[in-house]
């Protein structure tokens, strides 16, 4: 497939991925404003900006509006014709193609943090196990794998999903109060070593290597540079304060 095949698909493509991402957004603000903007505590009535659902109302915002950019922009260059050629093209092709478990692996990681991580585990770890997987296997761009990390990553989010549904999180944290921070934690050491094996088993691993430890540092530094300026900075409460954030407590008070 030549270069201008590629951006034909990708145009098409884009309509589609931007198409799901604003129905998720949509369902992300529908989820926040169901929060209290506003609330009494102690007698003390709490301001809009401390609010726990200021920071799911601003990605939910930030989603959709780059989903309508995506969207119009694929229009422009003709993404509708194309899809609906695409679609009779691929009429013939196997379900599983490398357009839709490319979609997929785009949109798993994402529902996942959203619906599920962001509300069980740590702010800094729920999005360490997203950006360390969604950045580097697209920073990679290695359909292979891209393909056998998503069935990886999938496996351990099933694992979390298991883990929230049963309530097995409540009661480990009663336990120990950071149990389900931790395992989480440890999953994110797996995945980043699981991606490394595949990166040195590349073919093209001297150009992986690379590019493999600057996505690791954008994925662990993000963010905690992120929680940092939130809660420290603007004092807007991240949606679950566990392992990471406790600890970045007791460097912010030992400082001040």
């Amino acid at each position: 497939m030549n270069q201008d095949d590629k951006n034909k698909n990708m145009r098409s493509a884009d309509l589609i991925i931007s198409t799901l991402f604003l129905i998720l957004g949509i369902f992300i603000l529908i989820g926040a404003f169901q929060m209290p903007l506003k609330d009494s505590y102690g007698g003390v009535e709490s301001v809009w900006y401390v609010s726990p659902a200021l920071m799911p109302i601003i990605i939910g915002i930030a989603i959709i509006l780059l989903s309508i950019s995506i969207f119009i922009f694929a229009l422009k260059q003709g993404g509708l014709e194309l899809l609906k050629e695409n679609i009779a093209e691929r009429k013939k092709e196997p379900l599983f193609n490398e357009s839709l478990i490319r979609m997929l692996a785009t949109l798993i990681p994402l529902i996942w943090l959203v619906f599920v991580h962001l509300r069980m585990l740590d702010f800094c770890i729920a999005v360490a196990l997203y950006l360390t997987y969604t950045i580097s296997i697209f920073y990679f761009d290695d359909f292979k794998i891209i393909k056998e990390s998503l069935k990886f990553y999938s496996l351990l989010m099933e694992i979390n999903l298991i883990v929230r549904l049963t309530t097995l999180n409540v009661i480990l944290d009663n336990l120990f109060v950071f149990t389900t921070d931790i395992l989480a934690f440890i999953e994110l050491i797996i995945l980043i070593f699981y991606i490394r094996k595949k990166v040195y088993a590349s073919d093209i691993k001297e150009e992986l290597i690379k590019k493999y430890h600057q996505a690791l540092g954008v994925s662990l530094i993000t963010p905690i540079v992120i929680a940092a300026v939130f809660r420290f900075a603007l004092r807007i409460p991240m949606p679950k304060e566990g392992f990471i954030m406790n600890f970045m407590y007791l460097i912010y008070y030992a400082i001040k």
